[in-house]
């Protein structure tokens, strides 16, 4: 070869060296090897022989039929890490293509060839990436090795630890499904140059898990797998999509955060059965309690991302924290209305002193005098009225006087002195019922112990109905979701 050429080869990044054959064709095909008949047992020198031929820069069947290479991939998942927002995947990545170049068939005894080392340098790679990785680790030298088959198979196993996203719906939390998707692309070659498929449309042959494989907060699901492509402004990309399913396992929470909940929540019942009057004891009571649903409200909400709805549990604490509030808003209540009754009872000792019979009214007034119907005189001395005889008294020592009924209409008669007319219209008050009283009546029936009462049977009963409730739709929204 003259020396201009191999210094252009050279510029070019071939090797300084190129033998002639390399770029001979046979039967259509590119002739690596010196002949048919050369065969080798050193491994070092079938590779000399296949990569002084071989340019990396230059893509698998580039120039020949101009069909895209279909790079086949598999994954092994070997661990995944807990997760709030984000996902920690580590398991290798398998990626394999046909690449003449390396079809050494019997030149070499070996049915497999492994590599390790730099010889990923030297190879075509088709520039697989993570779009939704957030942080990643690929090893490059001890973590990887590529197989070389007869037919020029090329197999690429890569140990990556990711850190993806996942776009989490906690609508349900802590009874909720989790779907976190991995996709993979070409950085550079878009469908025209590379086609990725999965070595098989069964997801438990493309994505193999450890047989150990566990998380300690979720159940891990079935795994689906999908083909894509993806348009962008450079081109259309070919890539592949894992959908990783996780289900919550909710017994934690159960114990955490419900059931001491919960308990809270019957406990500030208690102070339905202890005595109205007992003051500091259902106040302090009612306030450990509430202080008590705060903190742990507080606790939870610590732990967990922000989102701007409101998830299954926030909605088991605030109903919870509100059954505890009312329960002390309760016995604010209840003491109210035991003072209201306490007045009552000393207002009515009050006005026992001065309560009249309607039929007997006992009078300590003036004696005075009357003529009815202008004919009879009578006289009204002491309470006592006489008409030439004394009569309806049933004590000496007790003046005793029974007025007649009002006439008919309710007026007093006209010829009746001043002093009478004035006298009935001090008594009218007495004989008839107040309108304070009217107003009065549904609220002399309520009390405090029949507030209790009530409490101790509604309290319950609407936070039983709460609970079956809530277990009955997020138990079909869990089962929907899955």
């Amino acid at each position: 070869m003259p020396e201009s050429s191999k210094v252009c080869l050279q510029q070019m990044g071939a090797p300084l060296w190129t033998p002639e054959y390399c770029f001979r064709r046979d039967q259509g095909h590119p002739q690596y090897f010196k002949n048919e008949s050369w065969h080798t047992t050193n491994l070092g020198e079938l590779l000399q022989q296949m990569l002084q031929c071989y340019d990396s820069r230059v893509r698998v069947e580039h120039g020949g039929r101009g069909n895209p290479t279909e790079v086949q991939v598999s994954m092994y998942i070997l661990s995944i890490g807990n997760f709030q927002v984000r996902d920690m995947v580590r398991g290798e990545t398998r990626q394999q293509w046909q690449d003449s170049r390396f079809a050494y068939k019997n030149h070499f005894h070996e049915e497999k060839i492994t590599l390790g080392g730099a010889i990923l340098e030297q190879l075509w790679l088709p520039q697989t990436y993570f779009v939704n990785k957030k942080g990643a680790s690929a090893s490059t030298d001890a973590n990887f090795f590529v197989r070389i088959f007869p037919d020029g198979s090329v197999l690429v196993i890569t140990k990556n630890t990711l850190t993806m996203d996942c776009y989490m719906d906690l609508r349900n939390f802590p009874f909720d499904v989790q779907k976190c998707n991995l996709t993979l692309e070409s950085f550079g070659f878009t469908t025209k140059d590379v086609v990725y498929k999965w070595v098989s449309l069964d997801s438990s042959e493309a994505v193999e898990k450890d047989p150990g494989l566990t998380t300690s907060e979720f159940d891990i699901g079935p795994i689906r797998i999908f083909e894509s492509a993806t348009m962008y402004k450079t081109g259309l990309f070919s890539g592949l999509k894992m959908e990783l399913n996780f289900q919550r396992r909710s017994m934690y929470y159960l114990i955490q955060i419900y059931l001491p909940s919960a308990m809270i929540v019957v406990l500030s019942w208690i102070s339905f059965w202890i005595d109205n009057q007992s003051i500091p004891a259902r106040t302090a009571l009612g306030i450990t309690t509430v202080l008590a649903m705060t903190t742990l409200l507080f606790g939870v909400q610590s732990s967990l991302p922000s989102v701007p709805y409101i998830k299954a549990v926030d909605l088991f604490m605030i109903v919870s924290f509100a059954s505890v509030f009312v329960a002390l808003v309760e016995f604010a209540v209840v003491n109210y209305t035991s003072m209201r009754e306490k007045e009552q009872k000393e207002s009515r000792t009050t006005k026992n002193k001065y309560t009249v019979n309607p039929d007997v009214v006992m009078l300590n007034f003036r004696n005075l005098s009357y003529e009815r119907d202008g004919k009879d005189e009578h006289h009204m001395q002491n309470g006592v009225s006489h008409d030439g005889t004394v009569s309806n008294i049933e004590n000496n020592n007790a003046d005793v006087h029974k007025i007649n009924e009002p006439m008919s209409n309710g007026t007093i008669d006209e010829h009746a002195p001043r002093d009478r007319k004035d006298s009935s219209r001090d008594l009218s008050h007495v004989l008839e019922p107040s309108h304070r009283s009217k107003k009065c009546r549904w609220r002399c029936k309520v009390t405090a112990n029949g507030i209790d009462a009530w409490s101790r049977v509604l309290f319950p009963l609407a936070y039983g109905l709460f609970i079956v409730a809530y277990w009955i739709i997020y138990s079909a929204n869990t089962e929907k979701s899955s």
